[in-house]
């Protein structure tokens, strides 16, 4: 695992779960030998005059083991071969995909490599001969030039990508990078076939690898100096300048090649033993490495491409979010915007523009304000042609600054073309500019107005008595601070004027004030009381608005309320008392009417005796005195209940709960059933809400209003009373009252007496034309008084009456 992790830190960069499964197929076949399995084949040549003798079956055995090892061999050689040529050919499918022309030179000398290995296994089963003058171990012989092959061909493929950087450019057009390919591969194939050639015509070289121990010992280990040569110097360098999981497996593919040198130098003692086929294992993997580096490569740039492809969706649906979001910033802007192009001479100079873009906004300004040619559009125009003025006024150089030292500028400017003042801000854009102007002509003027606003407060300020007033831009900083105030707080102005206030008021009246300054630059008003040096100050606060109703400053006034407050003092005390008094009155009227009932049922009592038993002593003048006796006691019973009723009204503390009006009407219409039928009443009753009141007391309101539009009829027109309600709407948060309306046909009456008729004893008629006591309508007052609300009337002579009631919807329970 070190050292796992020391070749991916290095220059190496192999994935550390690469050079694992790497080591561990590498050492598999020496792991197995540890655990007791032997690789080896035992080959013995046999005795031909014996094995004729023998029967069919036994000749069949011996001539079977004898080739076993052989076919062994060969098995393991043609797997390494094909994997070798399947390489190649994987290698010049991504070259058509990724055109990097190292993969197809790498793949070919792979090839070029498996064309060695072919010639070692024609050898190696005699089926080709090297010649008359060839002795000792062939096989031996033929996997070392086979080895020593395979690492130079890979130093090679390699090694000519890093001599010369120049080699990339070939990549610039494909027909030059197929050229290179094929002279590379000839190249490659060419010496691939002299090399097996020369190898074995030269005369003396079965003697200089046979008969020399040292010298065969010493041959044996060239190819494992190329590998390792490669291994630290060679490979390293091509994988950082072509990195890829095929050049890195490429280098691991050396780990087994080295493994299977070893092990045929130093392991194996005879042909087809166990260390021989370990060392065929070995070079099937160095093969299988690199084509599985090559299969990794081409699934990774599959998955790379499928990545790209979405990125580029991604990015193409981004730049459409991104130009939508252009359009409806440049379509929907109320600045004017103008993107303009230079236009230079032959010398380099700027000597106009050309208006490439113009917003909706800048086109319509453009053209309602200046003459332009008919049918001609302000896109495609040129600045001489409809901004001539700027080159006299000196916008024209500024443009060209802008464009010439990548400045940019903001400026007020007043355009005499137009008699118009404009705010113009300019950045470059490639070879031009992007102006945006708007038109602020109001602005300038309002900014006179306030000048002469300002002059107005302080006039005003100066004239208000015992006050403080500031103006406030929507910084926060003091542009007017004047009042006589100032002067009984001993302040001085110019400590406010031109400073923020957080720098002038204290941190305690900064707490208190600050928010309420910030919110009224947002368009709220708001009133507060500070105490400030033993002075009781009302502060109110509101926000001064241009023309077009935008909020360009704020104003606070401070009014010293001092006196005032005492003597709201003195008022609530005097209220208080007049309370304390009316209160004594009512419980008075309630023990006064309440008394008087006892002494007048006796009245009552003691005429209807005089009347049913003494009638013939008293007579009829008698008779006539005792009626109206009784009649007066009646009415003087009917006063004294009314003013129960009006005096438990005021007491009664009864709690509010939902009240379906719907249902106190219903009840209300069933107990005068009989005086509407009698009449011929015609009663019309919309939906009505529930609210929160209190039940006895609606149910009395509804029963005064309906019985005096049925008394108050006319004798001429069959009565009708109306009853609907006004819900308040519920998306207005701040409207949560009902309006209840009552209206009738009947006799009517003077608006003038529209208030009149809520004070108690208060009556417009006769006691023998309407009978009652002028209490009822008094009742419902206070019933609505008893639950925040308001009533008023409505009529004129002979065009009924209709009657108002405001209710809230709701009411604290405990209230």
């Amino acid at each position: 695992m070190v050292l796992t992790r020391f070749l991916e830190k290095q220059a190496y960069r192999l994935p550390w779960q690469f050079v694992a499964l790497t080591l561990l197929a590498c050492l598999l076949p020496l792991l197995l030998n540890l655990l007791g399995v032997d690789f080896g084949i035992v080959n013995l040549y046999p005795v031909f005059e014996q094995v004729g003798e023998l029967v069919y079956e036994s000749q069949q055995a011996i001539v079977h083991r004898f080739l076993r090892g052989n076919f062994i061999h060969v098995i393991l050689e043609l797997i390494s071969i094909i994997t070798a040529l399947l390489t190649a050919i994987l290698c010049f499918v991504e070259y058509g995909m990724k055109k990097d022309i190292s993969t197809p030179i790498i793949g070919v000398a792979l090839f070029c490599a498996g064309m060695l290995d072919v010639f070692h296994v024609l050898v190696s089963a005699r089926l080709v001969s090297v010649g008359p003058d060839w002795s000792g171990n062939i096989d031996n012989f033929s996997w070392l030039i086979s080895r020593c092959y395979h690492a130079l061909i890979l130093m090679m493929g390699t090694g000519i990508f890093l001599v010369s950087s120049q080699l990339r450019t070939r990549q610039e057009t494909e027909r030059k990078a197929n050229t290179y390919i094929l002279y590379i591969s000839l190249i490659f194939v060419l010496l691939s076939a002299l090399t097996i050639n020369i190898i074995f015509r030269i005369d003396g070289v079965s003697e200089l690898y046979n008969q020399n121990p040292r010298i065969t010992q010493l041959l044996n280990n060239i190819p494992l100096v190329l590998y390792l040569v490669s291994a630290a110097f060679i490979l390293p360098r091509f994988i950082r300048k072509y990195p890829s999981i095929f050049s890195q497996m490429l280098l691991l593919s050396l780990v087994p090649a080295i493994f299977a040198q070893l092990c045929m130098v130093y392991g194996s003692a005879a042909n087809f033993d166990n260390y021989f086929n370990i060392a065929h294992y070995e070079k099937f993997v160095t093969y299988l490495i690199p084509f599985l580096g090559i299969s990794l490569n081409y699934q990774q740039m599959h998955r790379t491409e499928r990545l790209v492809i979405r990125n580029l969706n991604e990015e193409a649906a981004e730049r459409k979010k991104a130009e939508d979001l252009v359009n409806g910033v440049l379509n929907s802007s109320i600045s004017g915007i103008i993107a303009f192009r230079s236009i230079r001479n032959e010398e380099g100079k700027i000597i106009d523009f050309a208006i490439i873009l113009a917003n909706p906004s800048a086109s319509r300004y453009v053209i309602g304000h200046y003459d332009m040619a008919p049918n001609r559009t302000v896109e495609g125009s040129r600045m001489s042609e409809i901004f001539s003025h700027n080159f006299k006024d000196g916008l024209f150089d500024k443009y060209v600054d802008v464009v010439e030292n990548n400045s940019s500028f903001r400026l007020q400017h007043n355009s005499s073309a137009i008699a118009k003042w404009l705010y113009i801000t300019g950045v470059r854009f490639q070879d031009g500019l992007v102006i945006t102007f708007d038109d602020i002509t109001e602005r300038k003027l309002a900014e006179e107005r306030i000048q002469h606003s300002e002059s107005l407060y302080r006039s005003f300020a100066k004239n208000m008595p015992s006050s403080l007033i500031f103006l406030f831009d929507k910084e926060l900083n003091c542009t007017l601070a004047d009042g006589s105030a100032f002067d009984m707080l001993k302040l001085k102005r110019e400590d406010f004027v031109g400073r923020k206030f957080a720098d002038t008021f204290d941190k305690y009246y900064m707490k208190l004030l600050l928010p309420l300054f910030e919110r009224t630059l947002e368009g709220e008003e708001s009133s507060l009381e500070v105490k400030m040096r033993g002075m009781l100050f009302k502060v109110h606060n509101v926000p001064i608005r241009n023309t077009d109703g935008e909020i360009f400053a704020g104003m606070c006034v401070a009014q010293d309320i001092t006196d005032v407050k005492n003597y709201e003092k003195e008022l609530k005390q005097h209220i208080e008392e007049l309370n304390n008094s009316n209160r004594e009155l009512e419980q008075f009227a309630y023990v006064a009417s309440h008394d008087l009932q006892e002494p007048l049922r006796k009245i009552r009592a003691f005429g209807d005796r005089l009347i049913s038993k003494y009638m013939e002593a008293i007579g009829e003048d008698g008779r006539n005195y005792i009626e109206r006796m009784q009649n007066a006691s009646a009415r003087m019973q009917k006063l004294i209940d009314d003013l129960l009723t009006f005096s438990r009204i005021s007491r009664t503390q009864e709690p509010f709960e939902p009240v379906d009006l719907n249902k106190v009407v219903l009840e209300v219409l069933n107990d005068l059933e009989i005086a509407i039928e009698s009449k011929g009443v015609q009663v019309h009753v919309d939906p009505l809400p529930v609210i929160n009141a209190r039940t006895g007391q609606i149910r009395q309101l509804f029963q005064n209003l309906i019985s005096n539009a049925i008394k108050f009829s006319r004798d001429d027109l069959p009565p009708e009373i109306h009853i609907n309600s006004q819900v308040p709407d519920p998306e207005k948060k701040s409207d949560k009252r009902i309006k209840i309306t009552i209206r009738d046909n009947g006799i009517g009456f003077d608006e003038k007496y529209a208030e009149k008729i809520f004070v108690i004893f208060q009556r417009l008629h006769g006691k023998t034309e309407y009978e009652g006591t002028g209490i009822g309508l008094a009742i419902c007052k206070r019933i609505i008084e008893n639950h925040n609300g308001s009533i008023t009337a409505y009529s004129h002579p002979g065009e009924g009456a209709t009657f108002e009631i405001t209710l809230p919807l709701k009411h604290d329970r405990n209230s």
